[in-house]
């Protein structure tokens, strides 16, 4: 499809579009101004073919020194042919005067000119006006050589037998470009978050394209779920899941980096006569960083009525004491920071040692649930409710418990819970941004009970904790509610 086409007039002379006049409001020959020498200039019409009111109008610069010679730009795309101008000759808007003729003065270098006639409603006319013939005078670039961009070529148009215009054309060489969010990317490319909401397209006239294949660095993802946070406690409904990347054989990709990088984009567009050309972007992607400071105390491990706890959560009117605190810091180029803490639930473990009907029994349970896979247990909350806040620093607290098992006469008993917290960031100054995984670490709280004098006594208790690699994503297919375990011992 040809877009932003020049047309040349005649009425009872000739007129080049762009000059500014009033609408036609009948069938007759508009009338014309007779403007100065400026932009969008009419000046009468020579020869024996110009009427009263008749004019010459180029929607380019008229040359100061001849009132008859006109510049204009064309801009074009490798291989497709586009309309440089066109020309009627008409004595009403219903009437045509005859045909005119374009002369070559001077061709181009790095294409093709073809002339053909055409039948339209001359553009001055008003609504609804009869096609008319008309020339249209063609150019198509045909250079393969990557360093040239631009060409020039000089016509004369002749009408009623006599010189009406000498237009000299410059024709730039315009190739498509990449657009964020419907902004043109600069030359030198731009800068944009990890996590924010990249949406291209591809800027391209005077043509249109057919398809658009896009190559896109950097591990991008399609989202990350759940958007917001879940019910507090979550709801089975609340899953953790990374989106996929689109399809990126679309005009107009949506997508995320969720890791700091340059990367060059590039877009390959099939063209509507079949041809191909291509663009590229550069995206300098600024990521904080982010890290997990862990303090353990696990002698706050307590046992207290057939429970055995790393400390206390607290509740709304008790202060808590926790046994694990978590810490973040952050480095950021960016001033608007929203830090939130997730956690899963990645194991558990429960060894019991007890008599029944006077002989020994060892029961064992250990239930893993890969960190980042379905099969992972979201730790109650979306995201986890200790946080204070958001900016450049936040904690995060646990104090894990478990209830020691009544089966037949117990002797000792081990419990052990291994959990995963994440860091992950947004920039808050973008609601459409996504949270992105900052830095991760595992921790495992073990508690050793023996039951002596009917009554359970911790024995010992350790806590370990370790990183995770950095900038994975927290994923989980089930929600543990508050005192749900996984491990189940006993008939």
């Amino acid at each position: 499809m040809i877009v932003d086409r020049p047309f040349l007039t005649f009425i009872g002379a000739l007129l080049f579009t762009g000059a500014a006049m009033a609408p036609a409001t009948s069938n007759a020959a508009p009338s014309l101004p007779i403007a100065g020498i400026e932009p969008g200039t009419c000046v009468p019409a020579a020869g024996a073919n110009a009427v009263g009111g008749g004019a010459v109008c180029l929607d380019g610069a008229q040359a100061a020194n001849d009132p008859r010679a006109f510049s204009q730009t064309v801009n074009v795309v490798p291989h497709l042919t586009v309309v440089a101008s066109t020309g009627w000759d008409i004595d009403t808007c219903t009437k045509s005067a005859g045909l005119g003729s374009w002369q070559i003065v001077k061709g181009p270098a790095h294409g093709k000119l073809a002339f053909r006639q055409v039948s339209a409603p001359a553009p001055t006319c008003p609504s609804g006006s009869p096609p008319l013939p008309a020339i249209e005078a063609d150019y198509a670039w045909t250079s393969t050589n990557p360093k040239v961009t631009s060409d020039r070529f000089t016509l004369n148009f002749i009408a009623g037998g006599t010189l009406q215009a000498t237009i000299d054309f410059s024709v730039v060489l315009t190739k498509p470009r990449i657009t964020l969010d419907r902004v043109l990317v600069p030359a030198a490319g731009t800068v944009v978050a990890a996590g924010q909401e990249i949406d291209l397209g591809v800027n391209l006239k005077p043509a249109r394209s057919r398809d658009v294949t896009w190559t896109v660095p950097g591990k991008p993802v399609g989202g990350y779920d759940p958007p917001a946070p879940c019910a507090r406690p979550a709801p089975a409904s609340c899953i953790g899941a990374v989106l996929p990347a689109p399809d990126f054989v679309t005009p107009k990709p949506v997508f995320y980096w969720i890791a700091a990088g340059t990367f060059d984009v590039g877009a390959t567009l099939l063209l509507d006569n079949g041809a191909t050309t291509s663009a590229t972007a550069k995206f300098d992607v600024l990521a904080p960083k982010g890290a997990i400071k862990v303090s353990t105390d696990p002698g706050r491990t307590a046992v207290s009525s057939g429970t055995i706890s790393c400390g206390s959560a607290g509740t709304n009117t008790v202060r808590p004491d926790p046994c694990i605190y978590f810490s973040a810091g952050l480095s950021s180029p960016f001033k608007s920071n929203v830090l939130e803490f997730v956690q899963l639930v990645a194991q558990e473990s429960d060894s019991l040692l007890t008599t029944i009907d006077n002989q020994k029994r060892h029961d064992t349970c250990w239930v893993t649930n890969a960190g980042h896979t379905a099969l992972s247990g979201l730790d109650e909350f979306y995201p986890d409710p200790l946080v204070a806040g958001s900016g450049t620093l936040t904690y995060a607290y646990d104090a894990p418990s478990f209830n020691f098992t009544s089966v037949g006469s117990p002797i000792s008993q081990q419990l052990s819970v291994s959990k995963e917290t994440f860091l992950l960031w947004r920039l808050g100054s973008e609601p459409s941004s996504i949270f992105i995984p900052l830095a991760a670490v595992k921790w495992e709280w073990t508690a050793k009970a023996a039951f002596t004098a009917k009554a359970w006594k911790r024995t010992g208790a350790t806590i370990v904790a370790s990183s995770l690699k950095p900038g994975v994503y927290p994923q989980w297919g089930a929600v543990l509610l508050d005192g749900q375990t996984l491990c189940k011992l006993g008939p």
